[in-house]
């Protein structure tokens, strides 16, 4: 297995990779999965955005006010 470390098998594999990917990158396969992949990016992004914005911060605030009072109620303590 010597020859797998010679530059000769190195580059010969290289320039093979190079050629797979690019057949690969004309598929339609890849294409769809570069779209939606695009597309969740681009989600990801807005959102990231979003959550630093005043109106999802305040809906949080809000939404958190509504969770403790619906989950959190203090409970009474029985008194021996």
């Amino acid at each position: 297995m010597a020859y797998m470390k010679s530059e000769k098998y190195k580059a010969y594999k290289r320039a093979y990779m190079r050629e797979y990917i690019r057949k690969y990158r004309k598929t339609e396969k890849y294409r769809a999965y570069m779209r939606a992949y695009n597309k969740t990016e681009k989600r990801k992004a807005y959102l990231r955005e979003y959550r630093k914005s005043e109106k999802y911060k305040a809906y949080m605030r809000e939404y958190m006010r509504e969770y403790k009072n619906r989950f959190h109620k203090p409970t009474l303590k029985l008194i021996r």
